[in-house]
């Protein structure tokens, strides 16, 4: 069941449905850096639905997620920058999120070309 699906916090899973049934304001985006949070599992095909997915199907309007493992290093890196060139944005609208994906990624493939490296990173909505 994809509502099951969630977070492993220090205190339990904090499930997509837990997530839909909060009513906190805005929803304009959330950064998963974690590995895999943009694939599935193949266990029950016809109800495979990734994490990321999931949370934007509940409201999130932009999610950035991962498609395969990633390095700590490389993840926080890419987060780091991607915090920075939002901040940095000021346009906001539907395509900053994506405006600043980009911007993260395209630093760390200047440093390492190899697509491993940074090609894990995707955008969903917008």
């Amino acid at each position: 069941m994809p509502s099951a699906a969630g977070l492993t916090l220090h205190d339990g899973i904090l499930t997509v449905a837990e997530v839909a049934e909060r009513d906190d304001g805005g929803r304009d985006f959330v950064f998963l850096s974690a590995c895999h949070t943009h694939s599935g599992r193949a266990i029950a095909t016809d109800e495979m639905i990734s994490l990321a997915a999931a949370l934007s199907y509940t409201g999130w309007r932009d999610t950035v997620a991962t498609l395969w493992s990633v390095y700590a290093e490389r993840a926080a890196v890419t987060s780091e920058r991607f915090y920075r060139a939002v901040d940095c944005d000021g346009s906001g609208g539907s395509g900053a999120v994506a405006r600043a994906l980009h911007v993260a990624v395209h630093a760390l493939r200047a440093e390492d070309e190899r697509p491993h490296r940074w090609g894990a990173f995707v955008h969903i909505g917008g």
